[in-house]
């Protein structure tokens, strides 16, 4: 079992004000040789326990490094150092309180052999000479043979991809989590492990199963994942998988993985412990690594349950699958002006604007969507017309070429946008003649596409007459 003593525990909210830097650390050991395991130690830092100083291109830089020294009894084994230097492009007071909650991320990798060693990890900021220490014992056994797991590896995010970076691991990207606590900001717990000693030989038709569950401090089960069954490809897999913290209580978890080899009964069993932390309206604070509830946008404060949900309603044109189920799962006002206020700050950072900037220019996209296209069915509410679902996303046509109501066809619009795709259009008809436009076709490559289209505004063909009548 995974034993973490950590020399130096303060709230990390104290920026300004700590002598010495809060670090977080986490670890996970792999299969490598017979004599050796794989291991991986995870670090993480906030931006705001750092020291930025202006430099001669007045931008802000920090500088600092990450050591870990391994210890066998007195005996240093291995010693490890990465430097690093961060610049800061937008040195204004808003967007250094914003950037002050992103975290760098660093991970050591090497390879030990079976013993028990002590682990120290410092951090050391060359701009004050600030220092964070974290210590541990790590214990490395030799497996027993049979059907067994890794350690879990704890993470924020895990996706597929060719490119190879610190993060790199058996063709993924697996971005730690060495806090292990799960919040508004980092509401989706993803997992990677791995599994060896499978029966792989011979028979192509054999298999394993494999879930997850989580249990609370009283060994309560509250999350049980589905049982899945894969075929045997190799000895060893890897397996992934995530689910939403925000469904569970605030509180200390355990999660537990299982898996059975189907050919010959054995079983692994793997666990790990996170914590979920939300915040409620009697909450002076967040919890640890959080942003206090006072740094929620102003436009926030008078509004009410109903008047935040509206918001990010008309903001599901920019919403992900992701952001959409969190927003879904949260409890109350405060911490819906919390994910709002982080939600629009993304936008800002992603786009290199001001802080409050994208926030009102969708808005205002929005409202005028609400007086072009309210009429009719929607009652006011234009966003939700086709017309208005583009007019958000895209912005103002370039061009908009109007064709009237004629003898044959129902009236319809075309929007060009010479921005997208060296010029893309929107042919929007009203097919029903009731002043209802709806998207009928686009040649851009992420709508909807109908080479046919006039066929849907074409008066004889609804009518079911014969056009050789007129």
């Amino acid at each position: 079992m995974k034993k973490l003593f950590m020399l130096l525990t303060f709230p990390v909210l104290l920026f300004g004000q700590l002598q010495f830097i809060p670090v977080s650390v986490d670890y996970a050991t792999f299969h490598s040789s017979d004599t050796t395991s794989f291991v991986e130690i995870y670090i993480s830092v906030f931006q705001g326990n750092l020291t930025y100083k202006q430099g001669e291109n007045e931008n802000f830089q920090s500088s600092f490094k990450n050591t870990v020294s391994i210890y066998s009894d007195t005996n240093i084994v291995k010693k490890i150092s990465h430097s690093y230097i961060n610049s800061l492009q937008d040195t204004s007071r808003e967007a250094l309180r914003i950037q002050q909650f992103n975290q760098f991320i660093d991970i050591f990798k090497f390879d030990l052999p079976f013993g028990k060693f002590k682990v120290n990890v410092q951090i050391i900021d060359r701009k004050s000479d600030k220092k964070g220490d974290f210590v541990f014992d790590l214990i490395l056994d030799q497996p027993k043979g049979g059907l067994i797991f890794s350690d879990i590896e704890l993470s924020s995010m895990v996706s597929k991809d060719t490119i190879e970076s610190l993060y790199t691991k058996n063709g993924l990207q697996v971005f730690p989590h060495p806090r292990r606590t799960y919040d508004l900001l980092n509401p989706v717990l993803y997992y990677y492990v791995e599994l060896y000693g499978l029966d792989d030989k011979a028979d192509n038709n054999k298999t394993y199963s494999v879930n997850y569950y989580v249990t609370d401090s009283k060994n309560d089960t509250l999350k049980r994942g589905n049982v899945k069954q894969k075929n045997i490809i190799s000895s060893s897999v890897v397996e992934i998988s995530g689910f939403n913290t925000m469904a569970l209580p605030s509180g200390d978890y355990h999660l537990f993985i299982n898996a059975k080899d189907n050919s010959n009964g054995k079983q692994a069993v793997a666990s790990t412990r996170f914590m979920v932390r939300k915040p409620n309206k009697t909450d002076k604070k967040i919890n640890e690594g959080e942003i206090s509830l006072s740094k929620i946008d102003p436009v926030y404060i008078a509004l009410e349950s109903d008047e935040l949900k509206e918001e990010f309603l008309v903001a599901q044109y920019i919403a992900t699958s992701k952001e959409k189920k969190i927003f879904k799962n949260i409890e109350d006002e405060q911490s819906m002006k919390l994910y709002l206020t982080q939600f629009w700050r993304s936008r800002d950072k992603q786009e290199n604007l001001p802080y409050g900037n994208y926030r009102r220019s969708y808005l205002d996209k929005v409202n005028l969507a609400n007086e072009k296209y309210g009429g009719g069915r929607v009652h006011g509410q234009g966003w939700k017309t086709d017309r208005g679902r583009v007019l958000i996303t895209y912005g103002k046509p370039d061009e908009i070429e109007r064709n009237a109501n004629t003898m044959n066809s129902q009236p319809y619009d075309t929007w060009i946008y010479f921005s997208l795709e060296g010029g893309a259009q929107f042919i929007f008809g009203d097919v029903n003649g009731f002043g209802n436009y709806e998207l009928l076709h686009s040649t851009y490559r992420k709508e909807l596409q109908n080479p046919d289209w006039r066929l849907l505004i074409n008066k004889t063909q609804n009518s079911g007459q014969d056009p050789s009548l007129f």
